[in-house]
């Protein structure tokens, strides 16, 4: 078995083997829920991010991606990078991140992934550490340039950045983003399904976890078993979201080759491999998200530094860019 020590590190006596059943149930997860809406494709030119709506509204955008370098094949990585070693989480009981070489993990990806229910996921937030010229490769999206976090000084801000690599059934976890940030997630090869719903059914889901307003298991705080939650959890979580007397803005759809998913601030969302895949995901700060990003992390002590929020304030007032002046007259 190929990297027994990470997969040990990672989730300690708690692999789950696919079974013959799981198998035979693995085109129920592969595409969404008939009837199920998407939140719209568009292009960065036809779609007006200044517009407050919109930044409020996930979306599918095309064209994002082709001036990026073509080296994002899990071929051609192993091929320049194979001898890098990159993070797939951290060890449960030291903390520190789980390294290995790209190499061992495209070997695993192609003979041992298949039988694990959860298989490994490259999800590494420091891939420029060991590869720099990574970084050379692509480009933020022209929508998603303006990150007013962007003068924090990198080794104080919380991870933000993320190479994603996994085989079929690795993913993520129904979640929100940290510090009341938006993302951009754009897939470079592969195919992902999400679920992204609004701020207000996450909370409705918390309730449901917590026993407030209903008893089902909803997967919240588990994180583990991505594939069955899109399996077993999912379908009954969404038929009683459903049936609240208030419509919820749910979105279940597919991510193809060369698309970027905007997720705004506070809608949770969880990702699903369906195709080996390599994707390029980053945090950022949008005007609409400043206040918001300014009371987490005042908030978050125990995740970031005491300092930070001045130092930030500081930062925005020190630009050269007037918008960036402005933006630190809105932190109070």
């Amino acid at each position: 078995m190929v990297l027994p020590s990470a997969k040990q590190a990672v989730r300690p006596g708690r692999w789950l083997t696919l079974t013959a059943a799981d198998r035979m149930l693995w085109h129920r997860c592969s595409r969404p829920q008939r009837g199920a809406a998407h939140p719209g494709a568009t292009t960065a030119s036809d779609f007006d991010f200044q517009c407050k709506l919109a930044w409020h509204q996930p979306s599918v955008v095309h064209g994002l991606q082709t001036e990026w370098a073509d080296t994002w094949t899990i071929e051609h990585l192993a091929e320049r990078y194979g001898h890098c070693a990159f993070s797939f989480g951290e060890d449960e009981f030291t903390n520190e991140a789980v390294l290995f070489p790209f190499e061992e993990f495209r070997v695993y990806m192609e003979m041992d992934a298949e039988g694990d229910r959860n298989p490994l996921y490259l999800f590494d937030p420091t891939f420029d550490l060991g590869c720099p010229d990574l970084l050379e490769q692509f480009c933020t999206p022209a929508p998603f340039t303006a990150d007013f976090l962007s003068v924090v000084d990198i080794e104080e801000r919380p991870d933000w950045r993320w190479l994603l690599v996994g085989p079929p059934r690795s993913g993520s976890p129904l979640h929100i983003d940290p510090l009341a940030t938006s993302a951009w997630n754009a897939l470079l090869h592969g195919e992902k399904r999400w679920i992204i719903m609004e701020p207000r059914a996450w909370a409705a889901v918390q309730g449901m976890a917590t026993g407030q307003g209903g008893t089902q298991d909803t997967g919240v705080g588990a994180g583990e078993d991505v594939f069955g939650w899109f399996l077993e959890v999912w379908p009954g979580l969404q038929e009683q979201l459903e049936n609240e007397p208030h419509p919820y803005r749910i979105y279940d759809f597919l991510q193809q080759e060369g698309e970027t998913v905007y997720i705004p601030r506070g809608w949770a969302h969880a990702v699903f491999n369906l195709q080996p895949s390599v994707a390029l995901t980053q945090n950022f700060c949008t005007w609409h998200d400043l206040p918001h990003v300014w009371s987490e992390m005042n908030r978050d002590m125990e995740e970031i530094d005491l300092h930070t929020p001045q130092r930030w304030k500081a930062g925005l007032l020190a630009s050269p860019d007037s918008l960036y002046r402005q933006a630190a007259q809105e932190l109070r």
